[in-house]
């Protein structure tokens, strides 16, 4: 965090060193985690405020509903200052694939002359027709295709990451300034972003660029948003003021309501129906619900397109809507030194200020929060070497053990742990054949490892469970194989041979504590 820190510096000598220092320490070769395959960069704060801008659509804007020709009319316009950057417009959407030949795709003489022949010779126009026409009517058209043309036209698309839904005909399109403004920032052959960009958006935009174009093109990519972002926060004008905290009107209703169920559920412990145990767990549910019932009338106040709310919905703010609610709705619960929620509440919030009493309460929270601060570094430090230790050896050794073993993943169990299916599958090799329910095609070969595009379609079949390869059920006699394991994550291809999986595992469970 450099606010005096002090830290070693290693600095490679020799030819050799200064190499492999630049081949695997470069920053741009790191972009995604190693724990879970997420881009490490991204945009945060006013970045994502100033995208989220560019992005929202406001109704009644200058220059709402108007048509243009194309984005160069669209961009006169807002210079000129005959359109707002938010107002809902419709403009012609010429995709950059229609100059993109097909000669930069990877395809068989046979299949590349027959589409030729037909006069298609751009990417657009085979995005197009696969968009337009079913598979028999495409095979009709394009003679001396046949099935085994269009699958592997399919699969070269996939590849290069061209796809139909991804780039709309040549057809008007609504859309915005800020949009057109945005898109023009990416690169030319990511596909165009029409939604609202929050930060999770982004992030998963940035994931898209990795695959794409690469990681030393994505950190460009990355630069050039965050220009954008901070420009465009600059310009939207989004401040913060204590008036636009309102204390919702049914504060007060939700308190007393509360009050009175807490005071009768305090009259059943007297009374000796409940246990202590009941009462207090009663008591901390009562009030949890409250807040939370704050939390939703805070929340239904907030503009979304407007200061403070946008700053909260765009993922701008640290903790999203719960600093606002400790502004203008209640601090609710707070721990005591050893962890257990005191049940008494604190009802008021910073707009109103608090009791006496209250601020004693909260104090508990930010002594303990610097105390733990000094202590649980070390903590983390010590069973980050307690896992390295035990887990060091585990490196890959061989391409495949061979084994038929494996763990199945299924929906079911998936949901279970808050994940997706294929958020699972993801990067894993499979153990058997997976196949479509309905039609008896192979999705996925045995031993193929799964990418997005095969995990959307064991999706889109309707397929509950699959045998997965697994480092439970590798048979190599030292470390692992690289079929068990799968993907490495933080490069976004298959495991390379000699990599150090063990002390990856370790420092990604240590790590965050």
């Amino acid at each position: 965090d450099f606010d005096g820190d002090q830290m070693a510096v290693h600095v490679p000598l020799s030819e050799m060193a200064v190499t492999e220092a630049r081949n695997l320490m470069l920053s741009t070769r790191n972009l995604l985690k190693p724990a879970s395959g997420e881009p490490i960069v991204g945009p945060s704060k006013d970045m994502v405020l100033g995208v989220y801008y560019m992005t929202t659509v406001q109704k009644g804007a200058k220059g709402e509903g108007k048509t243009f020709s194309g984005f160069d009319e669209v961009l006169m316009a807002y210079h000129l200052g005959f359109l707002d950057i938010r107002a809902p417009i419709k403009t012609r959407f010429t995709s950059p694939l229609d100059t993109v030949l097909l000669d930069t795709v990877e395809l068989s003489d046979r299949v590349r002359n027959a589409l030729t022949a037909a006069g298609i010779v751009t990417v657009g126009q085979v995005l197009d027709r696969l968009a337009q026409l079913s598979d028999r009517k495409f095979i009709e058209e394009v003679t001396d295709f046949g099935a085994k043309g269009l699958e592997e036209l399919k699969i070269q698309m996939r590849l290069h990451g061209y796809s139909a839904a991804h780039w709309p005909e040549n057809r008007l399109i609504e859309t915005t300034a800020g949009r057109v403004l945005f898109n023009l920032g990416l690169p030319p052959n990511l596909h165009f972003v029409n939604e609202v960009m929050d930060k999770k958006a982004v992030n998963v935009l940035v994931g898209e660029c990795y695959k794409l174009i690469g990681s030393e093109a994505t950190a460009v990519t990355v630069d050039v948003i965050k220009e954008m972002g901070f420009r465009y926060a600059t310009q939207s004008g989004f401040t913060i003021a204590v008036s636009d905290i309102q204390v919702p009107e049914v504060k007060t209703q939700i308190l007393d309501n509360t009050t009175r169920e807490v005071d009768q559920a305090e009259r059943q412990y007297r009374r000796g129906l409940i246990t202590e145990e009941e009462q207090y767990n009663r008591v901390v549910e009562l009030w949890t619900r409250a807040t939370d019932d704050i939390t939703q009338a805070v929340q239904t106040q907030l503009d979304p397109l407007e200061g403070i709310g946008a700053m909260a919905t765009s993922g701008a703010t640290k903790g999203g809507v719960t600093p606002i609610r400790q502004l203008a709705g209640m601090r609710g619960l707070m721990a005591d030194p050893s962890g257990r929620i005191i049940a008494l509440p604190i009802r008021s919030n910073f707009r109103e200020g608090l009791t006496a009493l209250e601020y004693f309460l909260s104090t508990h929270g930010a002594r303990k929060g610097l105390a733990d601060t000094a202590l649980r570094t070390a903590d983390a430090g010590y069973l980050t070497r307690r896992l390295v230790d035990v887990a060091q050896d585990v490196i890959i050794t061989e391409n495949d053990c061979g084994t038929n073993a494996g763990i199945w993943v299924d929906d079911e169990g998936s949901r279970g742990m808050n994940e997706k299916l294929t958020e699972r599958l993801v990067g894993r090799v499979a153990g058997a054949a997976v196949i479509d329910p309905q039609t008896g095609e192979v999705i996925v070969e045995r031993n193929q490892m799964m990418e997005e595009d095969e995990c959307d379609l064991i999706t889109q079949a309707g397929v509950k469970r699959v045998y997965v390869r697994s480092p439970l059920t590798c048979e190599t006699r030292v470390g692992l194989c690289k079929a068990c394991y799968g993907r490495d994550l933080g490069r976004g291809r298959l495991v390379e041979q000699g990599e150090a999986v063990g002390i990856i595992a370790a420092q990604s469970i240590g790590e965050p504590g």
